[in-house]
Formats: C-alpha cells, sequence, structure tokens
C-alpha cells in the first residue's frame, strides 16, 4: 500500500464536502467522519461513537480500543453482530515508539498508527483541526469536556512525535486543509 488518506471528524470538513479520496490506496474514516465520507477503514475509539455512527459504506476494518469495543457490545449487542469478523484492536499492533500507548488516547493518532501498520509510504490528513470545539456534523462538544485547550495542546504533543516517528521510517505525515 502507499497512500493513505486519514478523514478527521474537525468542523473544516463541513465546509469542504468533496475531497480527493480516489486518489488513495486506503482511507481512515475518523469518529464520525466515516458516516460521511466513503472508508476502507474507521478509527473509533469510543463507544458511544462506534455505537452512533453509521458509516456511509461497510469498513474493511473497524479499529478501537478492547475496552472500548466491549462496552459497546454490551450496551448495544447489534453492534458485535455488526462489525464482530471486521474489528482489530490498537492493542494488536507494537508501535515503535518511547510513549508506545499515549497514541491510543486520541483517535487521529491512532489512525495514523493504523497507517503505519498497514504499510502507508505516505499519509494525508484532512479534517485534523485540533482546535474549537465542533466537528464535521457541527456538533459542539464543550459540553462534555471533550474538545478543550488542554485537550488540544496533548494531542499536538503526541502527534508531533508521531509525525518525527514516522518520518524516521520514510513516511510523511502530512496535515492538509480540507
Amino acid at each position: 500500500m502507499s497512500r493513505v488518506a486519514i478523514v478527521s471528524a474537525g468542523p473544516s470538513l463541513a465546509a469542504r464536502p468533496a475531497l480527493p479520496l480516489r486518489d488513495y490506496d486506503a482511507v481512515i474514516g475518523v469518529n464520525y467522519s466515516a458516516g460521511i465520507y466513503s472508508c476502507s477503514h474507521w478509527a473509533a475509539t469510543d463507544a458511544p461513537v462506534i455505537q452512533e455512527t453509521a458509516p456511509l459504506r461497510r469498513p474493511d476494518v473497524l479499529f478501537t480500543r478492547r475496552d472500548q469495543w466491549d462496552r459497546a457490545c454490551r450496551c448495544a449487542p447489534h453492534v458485535c453482530e455488526r462489525y464482530g469478523r471486521i474489528v482489530r484492536f490498537h492493542e494488536e499492533i507494537e508501535f515503535p515508539m518511547f510513549i508506545a500507548r499515549k497514541w491510543r488516547l486520541y483517535t487521529v493518532c491512532a489512525a495514523a498508527v493504523l497507517a503505519w501498520d498497514i504499510g502507508a509510504h505516505a499519509v494525508d490528513v484532512f479534517g485534523h483541526d485540533m482546535a474549537g470545539c465542533g466537528d464535521c456534523r457541527g456538533d459542539a462538544a464543550e459540553d462534555r469536556g471533550m474538545r478543550t485547550d488542554r485537550r488540544w495542546n496533548q494531542e499536538r504533543a503526541i502527534w508531533a512525535l508521531l509525525t518525527d516517528r514516522l518520518a524516521q521510517d520514510g513516511i510523511p505525515l502530512r496535515r492538509l486543509a480540507a
């Protein structure tokens, strides 16, 4: 596999409904973006996202954390029936980074590790805004404390480490304007 696109769920996606996704060998949808864009892989770390999102097309892989998968299946057994055969867990990937578990904290970071794992030679990332409270659906999650300045600062730090680590393997990780 050579070119991978990651479609994150930032609010900038709402301003650009069409992305050049046909140019990629694989497309990883992050969280709710999989319900808007056709994705071969779906990275969804949190159980509520897995339960609430209806991907535009059935992904080949659902990439999540084992504890969140178990929670989603307890709360919504139909989720296990729908995605049980395609689920892949973060815990299955041994990513060579000194903060090995930190990438699991934020779904877009997990998506970058998944791109590495499936053999990407270049990764373009759309909708990874790392600012504000909104998402690609227009949902403002400030009332749940999910999209705070503190969170974005932590995600930026982990993203920088991921970018550097992938560069060591000759894999550019580029954030593009959506």
